[in-house]
């Protein structure tokens, strides 16, 4: 079985355009079935350090509380899984 590689590039004339066009294209982008890393992609670029360009080595690790913060599932979400899992009688 192959694992199907997805790219997103975004570009514009400046950076503050590229980061709004980057945003929405990751709104927009929605993939069924498979992991993906698109929300730690969006929590990303919403950190106004990376906004400004201040990328460093250790960002990741300096904005780990906010890249990794706790995602509340949607209540769509919640029904879908409770649809999967509660048993057929």
């Amino acid at each position: 079985m192959g694992v199907s590689s997805f790219k997103l590039i975004v570009w514009d004339e400046s950076r503050d355009a590229a980061i709004l066009r980057l945003q929405h294209a990751l709104s927009e982008f929605h993939l069924l079935g498979i992991p993906s890393n698109r929300d730690f992609l969006q929590r990303l670029v919403r950190v106004p350090a990376l906004q400004q360009g201040d990328v460093h080595t250790h960002f990741i690790e300096e904005y780990h509380d906010v890249l990794f913060a706790e995602v509340l599932v949607s209540v769509p979400v919640l029904g879908l899984v409770m649809a999967i899992t509660v048993p057929a009688f």
